[in-house]
């Protein structure tokens, strides 16, 4: 009897932490890219396009969602992207994709219209950071603390 116990004790175990399969598809990322080209992104979509991330569209694939499974927990990398119209609708719709799998979906890095489409859904927020968006093009460095004045 002891040993059927252990048995079963260590299956639930592993059960339990087991990580879910979720496989990468080459078609899907350059889906995902081809959007992100045709309509642009956030200011951090440029990691929606690293190795290792997957991707949920839409029924048209007009929108685009990035993510990680991470344990149980779908994080998003940024706001989802494609045709501006579906955006909205792309966080109802990867709420509904991640309840099917038994994932708990965490938009991370997003908007103020994506917080407020999630918030429609009853999700709660919080802002941790905010990004610095520094325009390239008027960047100059001048002025006395940036002259050089030779060695010291």
């Amino acid at each position: 009897m002891g040993l059927v116990f252990w048995a079963v004790a260590l299956t639930a175990l592993l059960v339990a932490f087991r990580r879910p399969v979720v496989h990468a598809d080459a078609e899907d990322a350059a889906l995902a890219r081809a959007l992100l080209t045709e309509y642009g992104g956030s200011t951090l979509s440029f990691i929606s396009t690293w190795d290792g991330n997957h991707y949920w569209f839409d029924g048209g694939g007009r929108a685009a969602v990035p993510y990680r499974v991470i344990a149980t927990v779908a994080l998003t990398t940024g706001d989802p992207f494609g045709e501006p119209g579906a955006r909205r609708r792309a966080v109802a719709g990867f709420a509904r994709y991640c309840d099917t799998r038994g994932w708990t979906p965490c938009f991370y890095s997003v908007s103020a219209d994506a917080q407020q489409a999630a918030e429609q859904l009853g999700w709660r927020s919080l802002q941790v950071a905010e990004d610095t968006v520094v325009p390239l093009p008027d960047l100059a460095f001048t002025g006395k603390k940036w002259q050089s004045s030779g060695p010291r």
